[in-house]
């Protein structure tokens, strides 16, 4: 049994002893992603961690991976350690979370064989990320997951629920994903019979924490959407059409599929609908309103918002622009498709599509004070593409034409005058 090496009098209160046993296991468990423990500022804290290796008891203190300049710069801090070279080391996958590790001693790797087990007990953890070099081809440095009980203990012959390896010569990562955050594990770090390998880092990944994100993506006032939205604007004022006696049905959607939408329904027909988003912290909320009122009069507007043809909208459409026209293949077969749609939801569109080609078809627009406004889409067939079917030339061979290559061929016969196309 040897002395375990203690880094800090804060760690010590962690252990009943300075002594420990080769096969200790740690019973306490960190929460991935607490400040106190797993982020960056531990190393400033001077904090080490319950996490021993069996046969030599070497106690791993936190050494944070980071970027210094966006992800195409990605730098490791200190060395590399044992015989790795900085561009082994810079080649592979940083860890980009603040929750890294690395082996205590000068800053130097860890020594992996069969008599030296590394065990790390944690919570809120969703993926495990290690660094090692195995440091040969039948070498590996292998990691597993086994889920702790309500002691945190790893039940007696409990086997792991999640593994990986490293295997063969070379710095490389280890992954392990696909853990539950809400429940305690004990990653334990190894090497095969024939292991006496580097490891270097591990890396745990916290549980993504909950979004605030309480917006809205759209609210829709029987089934059509606000005119206006915008997700940073709380409240609306809706004018239903003259006459309107049923109360009006208000739906939203959320930006963050997380969140939760809750509509309240206005009481009369000139009430106010109000929508309480929840976002997936449950503590951020947003409260958006939706305020109706009836016109005083029937709509007089016979204008249209669009115009589409066999389903294109009408690029340049314009609602005061009546008259459009619209060009066909030459070989086509069938009269085009109009469709429209009026700018008030009052109003009434008929269509009398053209009969045939070249044609027109008239959308009449009925508002609903009864004046009208007829629009026009007249449909007009392309001239039809010119070929050529026959060259003759002076000799009166026809030519042989290649539309493909635009190229005429005419035949000859030796010792004669070359012919030209007759004119």
């Amino acid at each position: 049994m040897k002395k375990i090496k203690l880094f800090s009098l804060v760690a010590a209160t962690l252990f009943a002893g300075s002594t420990m046993a080769a096969d200790f296991t740690p019973t306490s468990v960190y929460k991935v992603g607490d400040a106190s423990t797993l982020q960056a500022n531990w190393v400033s804290k001077g904090q080490n961690a319950n996490y021993f290796v069996s046969g030599d008891t070497i106690v791993f203190q936190p050494y944070v991976c980071y970027q210094s300049a966006g992800e195409s710069n990605q730098t490791w801090t200190g060395s590399v350690g044992g015989s790795s070279t900085t561009a082994e080391w810079d080649a592979t996958e940083c860890f980009k979370g603040s929750t890294a590790w690395f082996a205590t001693g000068s800053n130097k790797a860890a020594t992996t064989r069969t008599s030296r087990k590394y065990f790390f007990n944690v919570s809120n953890c969703v993926s495990v990320l290690f660094l090692g070099n195995p440091s040969g081809d039948t070498r590996s440095l292998i990691a597993n997951v086994y889920e702790l009980d309500a002691d945190n203990k790893v039940a007696t012959g409990a086997t792991a629920v999640k593994f990986a390896t490293i295997t063969g010569k070379g710095v490389a990562v280890g992954k392990i994903e696909g853990l539950d955050g809400s429940k305690a594990y004990q990653i334990e770090v190894l090497g095969n019979d024939n292991s006496n390998g580097q490891f270097y880092e591990i890396a745990f990944v916290a549980t993504p924490p909950a979004a605030d994100d309480a917006t809205l993506k759209s609210i829709t006032v029987n089934s059509e959407e606000v005119e206006g939205f915008d997700a940073a604007t709380l409240n609306y004022n809706v004018e239903l059409p003259f006459g309107t006696t049923d109360i009006p049905v208000v739906a939203a959607t959320a930006t963050s599929p997380k969140a939760t939408v809750s509509v309240t329904q206005a009481e009369v027909v000139e009430g106010i609908a109000s929508i309480l988003v929840t976002a997936e912290d449950n503590t951020t909320t947003k409260t958006y309103t939706v305020s109706f009122t009836v016109a005083k009069a029937q709509s007089t507007d016979a204008t249209l918002a669009s115009i589409s043809i066999d389903g294109t909208a009408i690029a340049d459409f314009k609602a005061d622009s009546l008259n459009y026209t619209h060009t066909i293949a030459y070989t086509a077969t069938t009269i085009p498709v109009i469709a429209a749609e009026a700018n008030d939801a009052s109003a009434s569109v008929s269509i009398t599509p053209a009969d045939a080609v070249p044609g027109t078809a008239t959308i009449v627009v009925t508002a609903q004070a009864g004046n009208k406004q007829t629009y026009t889409v007249t449909i007009n067939r392309a001239a039809a593409i010119k070929h050529l079917t026959v060259v003759p030339f002076t000799n009166g061979a026809k030519g042989a034409i290649d539309e493909t290559a635009l190229t005429v061929t005419a035949p000859y016969f030796d010792f004669t005058d070359l012919p030209t196309v007759y004119p």
